[in-house]
């Protein structure tokens, strides 16, 4: 059932060939240097976004007003104070670096996705890489939509049912102690 030693394949000579066909092709990289150019590319990636962080860290209150604006508009059509709370000393500076990093990373999608495509684009063929070349704008494009969605669409129909919601829980418990009382 086993091949006779002499046709067993020897561990040598297989990765002999290995590093022949490696040297044949002159963009063959090795594991470790593939994990260095993702590591090349994961700085770049972050070096990339930081002056977008720094930015929105600077516009802060506009970027704030422009989140808030559906929730502001959401609570007034509710007949509810359109003033938020902060139950927390750091609610408010927490609200602040979370929209920061959100904007961020919406905003830095176009250069990440560039960071990726170079990372991936030498292990393509020619056939591959053109069909990529179209699906990485279409792809920045989408992103972008489905923030626009995401703003005009889904966050106030969100708002509004979650406002609504918290706003009625604490009229029920009242009416049925005022009921209980009577």
């Amino acid at each position: 059932p086993y091949p006779p030693p002499s046709r067993m394949p020897d561990p040598d000579s297989q990765h002999e060939s290995v590093e022949r066909s490696r040297l044949q092709d002159p963009r063959a990289m090795s594991f470790g240097e593939h994990l260095e150019e993702l590591r090349m590319r994961l700085i770049w990636a972050i070096l990339g976004v930081i002056p977008i962080f720094a930015a929105s860290l600077i516009f802060g209150n506009e970027l704030l007003a422009f989140i808030l604006k559906p929730a502001r508009a959401s609570l007034r059509d509710a007949k509810l104070p359109t003033d938020l709370l902060a139950t927390a000393p750091l609610e408010v500076l927490g609200a602040w670096l979370k929209v920061s990093g959100v904007i961020t990373v919406a905003l830095g999608v176009p250069w990440i996705i560039y960071q990726l495509w170079r990372f991936i684009a030498p292990g393509l063929y020619a056939h591959e890489r053109r069909f990529a070349k179209f699906l990485l704008p279409f792809s920045v494009f989408l992103s972008f939509l489905g923030l626009a969605f995401l703003y005009y669409v889904m966050l106030p129909a969100m708002l509004i049912f979650l406002i609504q919601f918290g706003a009625s829980v604490g009229q029920r418990v009242a009416e049925r102690r005022r009921c209980a009382i009577r």
